[in-house]
């Protein structure tokens, strides 16, 4: 119905000069007003009357004035009509400030029924169209009247026709308005109607030679509170020119918009298209940008009433669309739950949008089929948005998508704690981790948009990116026995609600840290991994990639304590229901020094000498690993440490240091004999994947440092303490 606004007013205000002629015609006669009148009557099964206050007719110049002119429906009229069911679908109204004309060719219309005139000026015509049928306006109703009133002349035609302060009003047979124009001006220049008089392609005859202003236009959507606003509308035909300073759009009861969009502009547009083939056909659309929403929904809810698009772009408003390029400026992008609308929404900033390719959709269009198949590039700020938790900020900056590279990147994507880590320590009720995540750099090539967008399914040739990771356990909090059965970094995968297909991902020049607060020293250990360099391969929850390919690698390499290289190689088995996995790693030459980062503040214990290497391989599920771990090593010697009196610093066990020495082998090799070990640990439930490995490692290496008396007596200590922890209970 928006797309034929223009030509309701434009036929109607004709109307309104047609009449002009008419009057003209009879001035001869001296019977002006009555023959118009009559005219009107009967051309109208009576149902509609014409009125005006004065007139001035110049009859040789060819020159009229009319004032105050009123074509109304005659009420009475209309209910017989609708009685008889004969009342036409649409009702006109009209009132009109002044009509004036100049240069009207009386003779000619005299002598072959035309009506010439060289100008038309229309002042001040509020036009009230009022729908009595169905609710959406037919090109049959506009024009039932217009062939009434101009069937009898073989040709109309005006240099030059003028509408001045154009108000139209359209409203429904209830009453409520549907559309509103405020203050249309509008120029039309040679303007006809020939004699072929084909009124199915009536509104071309408005198309051409034409420009106009209007200030404003409201237009009623479907639901009860949908609406959009049109602000200072310029149209030109003879440039080919539509300029719109700003479209609004509101779709619920609380008077916000839900879009904003500013400065839209569209050049080389082809109108006669836009009318008699429904095709939006243009060269460029630009808008300066603004504000747009979005209403998201989870698959599940696909079928349900909920409504999930807003109100900006209905779907088959045009049978085909042609558009050589597009230019959106910077834009806010609202996301909102629209089944949860008390949820927070997400804002994302300074959107920008371009496409630089012809797009030509046929068969309907809708933004989808837009999205789907132009070369189109986005670019924003980025956005945040807070955890369930509310612990947590995730910010993700400076994203770039490219639909004709099928890549896209992101500067940044950043999980940061809203509390210290000491505010978190006192409000947690038991151990946690505690993050702090930084990703930077991210690229990703070979990015399929479509599905993307479409699916909600990520899948990505190739990802690239540089990691900063950072945890923080107290271990002097109560125990959290909670289960982590069911929680490895593969069965995590496995569970995310979105499914995803990474080919290939690298990390590079990476960050990990695992900072630990003991419960016996009180003192925190950091497990440090820097220069990071990583290949993951086939990252995958979905069922008919795994069935291609269960195993999810990974290599890595990286420094270990900023002294020694660390190497590892993980295959996770994606399809197994027990968490399996298998892994190897080694460790090159290093101080055994460096070790005391960790082992001193979390097992107060302090070694030296020098490590040679340490190779290990293991293979684990959800309760236990086991593996063989070789450690080659020289000079080796440990002390070990209890905290003082007061508690604020550690004291060396002399006794215990001397017995500890005397039951480890300083040495591996030793005479020429290297010692493996073969390990198996039973995990603990409510502990990390991580700390199964590196406790599954500690157990080799426990074996391969310690004699067996050492490892027969640490293992008689372990079965008082358990015996001793019972008898308490």
């Amino acid at each position: 119905m928006k797309k034929k606004i223009l030509a309701i007013v434009l036929v109607t205000l004709l109307l309104a000069a047609a009449g002009v002629y008419w009057y003209l015609q009879v001035n001869k006669k001296g019977l002006v007003k009555h023959f118009i009148q009559q005219t009107i009557s009967d051309k109208t099964d009576s149902l509609y009357y014409l009125k005006y206050d004065s007139s001035m007719i110049d009859e040789v110049n060819g020159n009229a004035y009319f004032r105050n002119i009123y074509l109304q429906s005659d009420s009475e009229q209309a209910a017989l009509l609708k009685s008889t069911d004969s009342l036409p679908n649409v009702l006109i109204n009209i009132f009109i400030k002044s009509v004036s004309a100049s240069g009207i060719d009386m003779q000619a219309y005299l002598e072959n029924k035309v009506v010439h005139a060289k100008s038309i000026i229309i002042d001040g015509p509020i036009i009230q169209i009022i729908n009595t049928g169905a609710n959406q306006l037919k090109l049959e109703d506009t024009l039932a009247i217009y062939k009434k009133m101009v069937g009898e002349f073989s040709s109309v035609k005006a240099d030059h026709i003028e509408i001045r302060a154009c108000t139209f009003i359209s409203k429904n047979k209830n009453g409520v308005i549907q559309t509103r124009m405020s203050n249309a001006n509008i120029l039309l220049t040679q303007f006809k109607v020939d004699s072929t008089k084909d009124y199915s392609n009536i509104l071309s005859y408005f198309i051409d030679n034409i420009s106009a202003t209007v200030d404003s236009i409201y237009f009623k959507g479907k639901q009860q509170y949908e609406k959009i606003y049109l602000k200072k509308v310029d149209y030109n035909s003879s440039n080919k020119s539509l300029d719109i300073a700003q479209i609004v759009s509101f779709t619920n009861d609380n008077n916000i918009p839900t879009s904003k969009l500013n400065t839209l502009h569209f050049n080389n547009l082809n109108v006669n298209a836009f009318i008699t083939q429904h095709k939006l056909q243009t060269g460029k659309v630009s808008s300066a940008g603004g504000l747009v929403t979005i209403y998201i929904a989870k698959k599940s809810e696909a079928n349900s009433k909920i409504k999930t698009k807003p109100f900006e772009f209905p779907e088959a408003f045009f049978d085909e669309v042609e558009i050589g390029s597009l230019q959106l400026g910077n834009t806010t992008l609202i996301i909102k739950d629209k089944q949860h609308p008390e949820k927070a929404a997400i804002t994302v900033t300074n959107v920008k949008f371009s496409v630089s390719n012809e797009i030509n959709v046929l068969e309907g269009n809708n933004l989808k089929n837009i999205i789907d198949r132009a070369d189109w590039k986005l670019s924003t700020d980025g956005f945040s948005l807070l955890t369930k938790d509310n612990m947590y900020t995730i910010a993700i900056k400076g994203i770039e998508l490219d639909r004709k590279n099928q890549s896209a990147s992101i500067k940044q994507v950043n999980v940061t704690p809203r509390i210290t880590e000491s505010e978190f320590v006192r409000k947690s009720v038991k151990q946690g981790d505690f993050y702090n995540i930084q990703i930077s750099n991210i690229k990703l090539n070979g990015l399929n948009i479509n599905k993307a967008i479409n699916e909600s399914i990520i899948d990505i040739q190739q990802a690239a990116l540089s990691l900063s990771l950072k945890v923080y356990n107290d271990r002097t909090l109560p125990v959290n026995h909670e289960s982590k059965v069911g929680k490895y970094p593969h069965q995590m995968l496995l569970k995310l609600q979105v499914p995803v297909y990474i080919k290939k991902a690298i990390i590079q020049n990476s960050y990990i840290s695992y900072r630990e607060r003991a419960e016996a020293s009180k003192e925190v250990g950091n497990v440090l991994f820097t220069g990071v360099n990583a290949t993951i391969e086939n990252i995958t929850n979905i069922p008919e990639r795994i069935k291609q390919q269960s195993v999810l690698r990974m290599k890595a390499i990286g420094t270990f304590l900023n002294k020694g290289q660390a190497s590892t190689q993980w295959n996770l088995q994606l399809g197994a229901n027990n968490g399996a996995f298998d892994m190897t790693g080694q460790i090159t030459q290093m101080d055994a020094a460096a070790f005391n980062a960790i082992s001193l503040p979390l097992g107060m214990t302090s070694v030296s000498g020098q490590i040679n290497r340490l190779n290990f391989s293991m293979t684990g599920n959800d309760l236990q690993a086991q593996g063989k771990l070789t450690l080659l090593y020289q000079n080796l010697n440990i002390e070990t440490f209890k905290k003082d009196m007061e508690g604020d610093s550690l004291k060396a066990k002399k006794w215990a240091n001397k017995l500890s020495n005397a039951l480890i082998k300083n040495d591996n090799p030793s005479k020429g004999v290297v010692r493996d070990a073969d390990f198996t640990y039973n995990r603990e439930l409510n502990k990390s994947f991580f700390n199964l490995i590196w406790k599954s490692i500690f157990e080799g290496v426990q074996k391969t440092v310690m004699s067996k008396n050492a490892l027969n007596l640490q293992k008689n200590l372990k079965q008082l303490k358990k015996g001793n922890k019972k008898k308490k209970k």
